[in-house]
């Protein structure tokens, strides 16, 4: 039975929540007569009046509904229903890998041999199949998936893997859509090849399966870098620093199957999924381990992934809201900046109003919330600026602005790390390999990558400057996952308080008391949610958060007497003390009553 909140129709198909919605399309969770459970994908409407993208996507439908195998979601139906295109996908009741691996390292539980060779040579199976389907001719159909990541690894609650989400209706029709930056593939999952921008054959599948591998035996992301491009970087030059470094205790012929996967040259590769398959087994042999799906059912008991009340075959129905849809729930989220297309990964959390005295704690606020995905900023009015801060691991990774201030080409050209007679190619040269600028530009080695972390920091700076002297506008979560670890810190806080204080300390920043001038006569309580360490203040600024904070000299005095009596003893400057007590009240490592205080104008 579906959530009575929210119910409607396609078709024969009574639609339930949204569980995502990307680039293309958005997926709900639903039921029918004749299929039962469902997630049925919606064409976006955009696309859907297309004909030549619906012609596709139709012949594509086709191919796709044909296959039957055990470990590929299978698709039950498609079509158009008046202006809409839908396709039902079999529910897959349980949790997808990526899901599995965030939840196996924050436990830091050792992921079961046994469980991990028996998900991945299910996998290999279901992905054979698909790289050698035929059509009804019996014409080799040359799929590949282009997306092997762990989001679109599905564990029914039986142990039965199920590969999902196929990149072949990604193709031409959506390609001629593809801005910059917008790669085919996840991120981190990508084979070397698919980095460069380059021609991908199902050996590409076999690298981002070796990544799985690599992942789940290290328990830590094989080629993440401290951003995007360094990300891209590693993978495009195989960098197994990682790997090398916390794979010792894999036993050794695991170790030599997994780095064949992982071999930059295609051709030194596996050269199929079958052979990757067989020699997993070998090793399982070999070692004795057993492969059975009892493993995979342990160990996501033991993870708390599988409900005390799931039979163990997997066959009782349950609520389709209380399932895992079947495509990646890290299908990304369209923002549409003016001029700069952005795809932000993941679900619109909330909205949040700021006006100019609450905008540093409304923004630490929404950077605390989000380790991956995108903090947005808009103005209020119609058409108003808008700017998206990109985050990766509780990194700032990128901020797109939508009046284009500081664009690379730009700064490239001042700092004359490029000709202007060679500006148009390069980036003409990016748009063409599906990349970013600055991520073309160092993958094929015509910028050092210092150099482009340097401007982009530089980019970062200028453009979310520019914001602190907004009067009001609104503020928007994206995620990537609902949770986050507790009492963390995350490191794009401390990006944006080293901004922010730049832009404080300024001589032509007059705006300074606004941001306490509503609770100047509240009291101060220390509340030290966080280290005060993590901070990173300055000298003077913490020993003005010190007399605050437990046993402090000033705690229970009010915030307009603790300035004043700061800047007398000399134990700061004035801007030092608004600045430390806007940093510690923001963060929540002090509080005082009334600071901050607003509901959210969306919630989830």
């Amino acid at each position: 039975m579906l959530s009575s909140s929210r119910v409607q129709s396609l078709g024969p198909y009574r639609m339930g929540d949204r569980l995502g919605v990307g680039g293309m399309a958005e997926v709900f969770a639903a039921e029918s007569d004749l299929h039962g459970a469902v997630a049925l994908k919606r064409i976006l409407p955009g696309l859907a009046q297309d004909q030549e993208f619906a012609d596709m996507f139709l012949d594509e439908a086709r191919i796709t509904s044909r296959f039957n195998h055990g470990n590929v979601v299978k698709v039950l139906d498609y079509g158009r229903i008046g202006t809409e295109l839908y396709m039902a996908l079999e529910y897959v009741s349980g949790p997808n890998l990526a899901r599995v691996l965030r939840t196996t390292a924050r436990k830091k539980i050792h992921f079961d041999l046994g469980a991990l060779l028996a998900i991945v040579t299910q996998l290999l199976d279901g992905l054979h199949y698909v790289h050698h389907a035929q059509n009804e001719a019996g014409v080799p159909l040359e799929i590949v998936h282009r997306d092997v990541s762990p989001g679109n690894v599905m564990l029914r609650l039986d142990g039965v893997v199920k590969l999902a989400d196929f990149g072949i209706v990604r193709s031409q029709a959506v390609a001629r859509r593809t801005q910059p930056g917008e790669l085919k593939g996840k991120i981190g999952y990508m084979s070397p090849e698919q980095a460069l921008g380059a021609p991908v054959s199902l050996l590409s599948d076999i690298f981002s399966v070796g990544i799985i591998l690599a992942e789940f035996l290290t328990l830590k992301p094989l080629f993440l870098g401290k951003n995007e491009v360094q990300t891209l970087s590693r993978t495009a030059s195989v960098d197994l620093t990682t790997w090398q470094r916390y794979s010792q205790e894999v036993p050794k012929r695991l170790r030599e199957i997994t780095e064949k996967a992982l071999r930059l040259a295609p051709e030194r590769r596996h050269q199929s999924a079958q052979e990757l398959r067989a020699e997993l087994l070998d090793f399982a042999a070999g070692a004795q381990v057993s492969l059975g799906q009892e493993n995979i059912i342990r160990q996501l008991r033991e993870l708390e992934l599988l409900p005390r009340e799931t039979c163990v075959s997997g066959e009782r129905r349950i609520r389709p809201r209380a399932l895992s849809p079947v495509v990646s729930s890290e299908e990304p989220t369209m923002i549409q900046l003016p001029g700069v297309p952005f795809r932000a990964r993941g679900q619109v959390d909330e909205t949040l109003e700021f006006s100019q005295s609450t905008l540093p704690y409304r923004l630490l606020r929404a950077l605390r919330e989000v380790e991956d995905g995108v903090v947005e900023m808009h103005e209020k009015s119609e058409g108003g600026a808008r700017l998206a801060i990109e985050l990766t691991a509780g990194r700032i990774v990128a901020v797109h602005e939508s009046t284009g201030i500081m664009p690379l080409g730009r700064m490239l050209l001042d700092a004359s790390l490029i000709l202007p007679s060679d500006l148009p190619e390069a980036l003409g040269e990016s748009r063409r390999a599906h990349l970013r600028l600055g991520q073309y530009l160092v993958l094929h080695g015509r910028l050092r990558e210092s150099l482009l972390l340097r401007l982009l920091r530089n980019q970062a700076e200028a453009r979310l400057s520019a914001w602190f002297s907004k009067d009001a506008g609104y503020i928007s979560t994206f995620k990537k996952s609902l949770s986050r670890p507790e009492n963390h810190l995350p490191e794009s806080c401390s990006e944006l308080l080293h901004i922010f204080r730049k832009v404080m300390y300024s001589p032509a920043f007059s705006g300074l008391d606004c941001y306490l001038e509503p609770v100047l006569d509240a009291v101060v309580l220390p509340q030290a949610q966080f280290s005060v360490e993590l901070l990173s203040l300055s000298a003077p600024e913490s020993r003005v958060l010190a007399t605050v904070l437990e046993d402090g000299v000033y705690v229970g005095h009010s915030i307009r007497y603790i300035i004043k009596a700061i800047a007398t003893e000399r134990i700061a400057t004035k801007k030092e003390a608004i600045f430390s007590l806007l940093a510690g009240l923001s963060l929540e490592v002090i509080g005082a009553p009334g600071f901050g205080k607003s509901k959210p104008i969306l919630p989830i």
